[in-house]
């Protein structure tokens, strides 16, 4: 995987979501390698693993992950996040920001 992913700015109270390639999910391991979540450390956004869809060159697998900053996070934030199979966790850093509103 690649080791950060930048996703979209959003308003207060808003979502984003991610596709997240990876690899080593469609072969004879896949079972041991199935994805069970993603858990973000920070207290500035939650994530959570929306779906697995085939990747268009068939050989990888994307995590749509959700990514929901806290209602009173404003401008950039950034931390690290873990995907969790059976048998292993990867981390990979989530950067995005927040619009503030008030801002012209």
């Amino acid at each position: 995987i690649d080791r950060r992913a930048v996703v979209d700015p959003v308003a207060p109270g808003e979502s984003a979501e991610l596709l997240l390639p990876m690899n080593g999910l469609l072969g004879p391991n896949a079972a041991a390698d199935m994805v069970d979540g993603v858990v973000s450390s920070s207290p500035d956004f939650t994530t959570e693993l929306v779906g697995m869809e085939r990747h268009i060159d068939g050989k990888r697998v994307n995590l749509r992950i959700r990514v929901t900053p806290n209602p009173e996070v404003r401008g950039a934030y950034m931390a690290p996040v873990q995907i969790v199979s059976p048998s292993s966790a990867m981390t990979f850093h989530i950067i995005g920001s927040v619009k503030d509103p008030d801002a012209s």
